[in-house]
């Protein structure tokens, strides 16, 4: 989309949303920019017309494998990063022994 976005009542572009309730999952919104602080003014359109039933559950769906696929791949990330970490460690302790070992404690 490459319109402007409309202004909010607090005079400031209005910012665009994607919306995951069941209600609504995928369906594009402006609202304001404020959204959830102290001054918002609670400036809210819909862009996106509604979803047919069966289009939500499948929007619905395909969000919540997404989801899984990502939480999956940044827990391998997470557990690779850990893995690298620790075997740095255990290589920079064994090197320490070795050398104490060898050379003696100086």
């Amino acid at each position: 989309m490459t319109a402007t976005p409309p202004m909010c009542r607090c005079v400031v572009p209005a910012v665009l949303r994607t919306s995951w309730t069941d209600a609504n999952p995928g369906r594009r919104f402006f609202g304001c920019a404020n959204y959830r602080g102290v001054n918002a003014c609670n400036y809210f359109r819909w862009i996106d017309p509604p979803l047919e039933d069966n289009i939500k559950r499948l929007v619905l769906a395909l969000h919540k494998r997404i989801r899984e696929v990502e939480r999956r791949n940044n827990h391998s990330s997470f557990v690779r990063e850990m893995s690298k970490s620790f075997f740095i460690v255990v290589g920079t302790l064994l090197a320490k022994s070795v050398i104490d070992y060898l050379f003696g404690n100086m």
